[in-house]
């Protein structure tokens, strides 16, 4: 059966017919059209990556640049990226029609690149114009099963190339859309848009209200796309989208319209987004921000335990090794039992892996293995070619597949730097992959990206963002390089030529209308369209309707308004409804007495918030840190003896470890004052703390000592940071804050310190002994404290009352008893800044005062303010 060939330019991947009974007739693009008939010749290769063919470009530039080029500056500071400018203009010129080597006399850039063309003849892959050389070689006298090929472009706007292979074939050019034969506004368009095409200046058109044009402006694309949605034309209609068409579809979904499938290709596709990572995890220091994006990434090639408990680690404490890091992975090893040995090997090499210094690089060696790998994980996933994982996998397969390629050009010796690998992942990334989730659907309308593939005639024409195109940018030539390029046999198009064309391929979608056109302009102060301007020179008058206007006219249907629930101060739930907890600590138990309303979200109802992997950062991190050096240092050192000289030289030694295993955000560029900052108050705090052990005769210190007992409501524990015992056998607990010089000794002051209370309370059940109690704020390296006698060198804080701890942990079983009596009956107190307290929100005189601050809360750490209601229910 001989075939009937629709070739266009601009039709590859558009559905630009309606569909009908039209076997062996295909609609193609110059990609389509040219595998074909390379494939009737036998003349098919296997497809190459734009990033391999870069690749080889590169090396040919390299091999000709032992003498001075004139791209020799540029290619010494980045070989792929110029690599990839030229052989887009090498590639220009065989489409057009290089047939001979530049003069002696001719430009030096023209006859450098010919040099570079001996070596690229025979090294670098044919690129489109050297294939259809080699096609329009082998066609002639060669019988091919086409009947005809009808062209949709003229034949002075197609490429030399082209019209060297469709000379040998049996061509018919498509004759141009007409316009409508109507008298309507629509009719009067077209024949004045043709006649300013010509070069006349048609007369101003009055507007005309007879449906046949409409062109409206929504304030959000969003909202555009929901209206059009709403609308979507029936039967034979066609919408051009050039821009945002993913948007599109998502809200026709949404409306439950078919939807119409054009491929937006992006770098961004989940599964492109895993080997930039991968390979980010190759560099020193460790990137941990990128590591957990890894880890947390919904494609990975580590399991889905093992990756949520690392990632949650390294959130937490931002660093590889040591104890935590150790117990994680053995965490790891129990839950996966006999797999434990596979999953931990994964573990090493993606995580555990040797890094290389960016200044020297890594080897080719150590980076195509980490791709291969990724690439086999990818392999495993395309079993099932139906479903979504493997079509998102086969564009990321295809990925580690171009830059292997890329690398195999390269001598295995050589080194990349970050650099020059993230140019190359850029370059093999370039134009992405479509969402395996849109495709069109049945009963969609035709749609088309490039407004030159409106081919046929349509009832209606919807042009959706009717925005700013790319134009075309000037060439790099100047006029004597153009008139040398054309004696060589390129045939470059002249600007004027390109717009006049462009011009014209804009027109086809407005005389392919043939009832009606509907112009959708992009929000206001969006740069608009060329056409738009066309048209809105020749229309005088033309009303743009406020989208917004048109759905509050349209009848949608009456919903009654559904006011979202008031706050109030009280909550009631049936009598002995709410559970107590086995066990309670003073973050649960604060919470409780302050507000009990997150208490009841936060535990009984086991309300949680989704899971965020920020990284410690801040105060936060360098906590953490002094923390574990704290720790660390009365753990590992006979610290009594030791003198300041020795301390520092510890901390020299040891505070770099705890970093890489805590903190390593720290040492990534630009965090180097942080991490001497951080240091320089660690160590300051450090000298000072032993200072204050020694005074006070302090013979053991136990670090993050775990305490536990009972009080009113049953058990309660914690850990302290620090219990310091004396050579007398008196105790202290010491909590150590970052930061807080003035908020902690205040609780002091006030007898409100209810962690330390608590921590005290529970000592004294063990020891029958009330310890002394204080914070150690760590950034000014002071401590502040009830009992000066025995810290001799602390701030003493005296309470205003005469109190001490003792009376607080009574005061604190008084107000669990009397909120625990509310909770049982079923009431729930709810303390925001807008509801009201009232009788039943007063303590009785034995509880502790209430917070005042929670009724003035800090949302931020409130993980249910929107569970409270809303202020007046709206």
């Amino acid at each position: 059966m001989l075939m009937k060939i629709h070739f266009g330019l601009a039709l590859d991947g558009e559905r630009a017919r309606q569909p009908a009974n039209r076997l062996g007739e295909p609609l193609l693009g110059p990609l389509g059209f040219l595998d074909l008939l390379e494939g009737m010749l036998g003349l098919q290769t296997r497809p190459v990556a734009a990033a391999v063919r870069i690749a080889q470009y590169r090396d040919c530039l390299g091999s000709a640049n032992i003498l001075p080029r004139f791209y020799s500056q540029s290619y010494e500071t980045d070989p792929l990226g110029t690599a990839a400018t030229l052989l887009s203009w090498r590639d220009q010129w065989h489409l057009h029609g290089w047939s001979r080597r530049f003069d002696e006399g001719d430009s030096p850039r023209l006859r450098d690149l010919d040099i570079v063309e001996s070596l690229a003849s025979v090294s670098v892959t044919p690129g489109i114009g050297e294939r259809l050389k080699q096609l329009a070689s082998k066609i002639a006298g060669k019988s091919l099963p086409i009947s005809q090929v009808i062209v949709y472009d003229a034949a002075e706007d197609l490429p030399v190339g082209w019209r060297n292979v469709l000379q040998l074939l049996p061509v018919t050019y498509a004759p141009a859309l007409l316009p409508t034969t109507s008298t309507t506004l629509l009719g009067k368009l077209q024949d004045s848009l043709l006649e300013s095409l010509s070069g006349s200046m048609p007369a101003a058109i009055p507007w005309q209200q007879d449906d046949s044009i409409r062109v409206v402006r929504a304030e959000t694309r969003l909202t555009a796309a929901r209206w059009l949605a709403n609308r979507t034309p029936a039967g034979n209609a066609l919408i051009v989208a050039q821009t945002d068409a993913a948007l599109l579809d998502r809200s026709f979904e949404s409306a439950g319209v078919p939807l119409i499938g054009l491929k937006e290709h992006s770098a961004a596709r989940p599964a492109l987004q895993l080997l930039p990572l991968a390979l980010a995890m190759m560099w020193q220091p460790v990137d941990v921000p990128s590591l957990v994006a890894f880890l947390s990434h919904p494609v990975c090639p580590l399991p889905g335990y093992a990756r949520r408990k690392l990632a949650a680690k390294l959130a937490g404490e931002p660093g590889i090794g040591g104890l935590h890091w150790q117990s994680t992975l053995e965490q790891i090893a129990a839950h996966y039992g006999e797999k434990a040995t596979e999953v931990l090997d994964n573990i090493r090499f993606w995580i555990e892996c040797e890094r290389f210094d960016p200044a020297q690089g890594a080897l080719l060696n150590d980076i195509s293995s980490r791709i291969t790998r990724l690439a086999g994980f990818f392999q495993a996933r395309l079993r099932d070619p139906e479903s979504i994982d493997a079509i998102s996998a086969k564009a990321a397969h295809a990925q580690c597949r171009d830059v292997l390629a890329s690398l195999e050009k390269r001598t295995p010796g050589n080194r990349l730097n970050p650099v020059q690998l993230s140019k190359l992942l850029g370059q093999a990334t370039a134009r992405g992959s479509h969402n395996p989730l849109l495709y069109p659907e049945a009963g969609a309308c035709l749609a088309i990206a490039d407004p030159a593939a409106a081919i046929a005639p349509a009832d209606e024409v919807v042009w959706w963002q009717l925005a700013m195109p790319l134009l075309p940018s000037n060439p790099p030539w100047s006029s004597a390089e153009r008139r040398q390029l054309a004696a060589a046999g390129i045939a470059l198009p002249a600007m004027d030529a390109q717009f006049d064309a462009l011009a014209s391929h804009w027109l086809r979608p407005i005389l392919a209308a043939r009832q009606r056109l509907t112009l959708i302009l992009p929000p206001q102060g969006s740069e608009v369209h060329p056409l738009w301007q066309m048209i809105s020179s020749l229309v005088k008058d033309i009303p743009i309707e406020p989208i917004e206007r048109s759905l509050a006219d349209s009848t949608l249907p009456n919903i009654q308004p559904c006011p979202l629930p008031a706050r109030r101060r009280w909550w009631h739930l049936e009598p002995s409804s709410i559970p107590r907890r086995e066990k309670e600590s003073h973050s649960s138990i604060s919470i409780l007495l302050d507000n009990p309303y997150q208490w009841v979200l936060r535990y009984p109802a086991a309300l949680k918030l989704s899971q965020t992997l920020d990284v410690a950062d801040g105060p936060r991190l360098y906590g953490l840190l002094a923390h574990r050096t704290v720790e660390r240092f009365f753990t590992e050192t006979a610290w009594k003896t030791l003198a300041d000289h020795d301390i520092e030289v510890w901390l020299e030694k040891t505070f770099p470890i705890i970093v890489d295993e805590e903190g390593a955000i720290l040492r990534l560029p630009g965090r180097r004052a942080d991490m001497s900052r951080c240091r320089f108050h660690i160590r300051r705090a450090l000298l000072k703390l032993t200072q204050q052990c020694r005074a006070a005769g302090i013979v053991e210190v136990a670090s993050e000592a775990e305490l536990t007992g009972d009080f009113a409501g049953g058990k309660i524990g914690g850990l302290a940071d620090l219990i310091l015992t004396s050579q007398d056998g008196r105790q202290a607990i010491i909590d150590m804050k970052w930061s807080g010089e003035n908020r902690y000794p205040d609780k002091l002051k006030k007898n409100t310190h209810l962690q330390l209370a608590i921590y005290a309370e529970l000592q004294r059940q063990k020891n029958q002994a009330w310890p002394a109690v204080g914070y150690f704020i760590l950034n000014t390296a002071r401590l502040f404290t009830h009992d000066a006698d025995l810290f001799t060198g602390a701030v003493a804080v005296a309470d205003k009352a005469g109190n001490q701890t003792a009376s607080l942990w009574q005061q604190f079983n008084a107000t669990w008893r009397w909120r625990d009596a509310q909770l049982q009956q079923g009431a729930i107190e709810v303390v925001m800044p807008d509801t009201v307290s009232d009788e039943a929100s007063e303590r009785t005189d034995d509880c502790m005062p209430a917070n005042k601050k929670q009724e003035a809360e800090n949302t931020a750490y409130n993980d249910f303010t929107a569970l409270a209601g809303w202020e007046g229910g709206r």
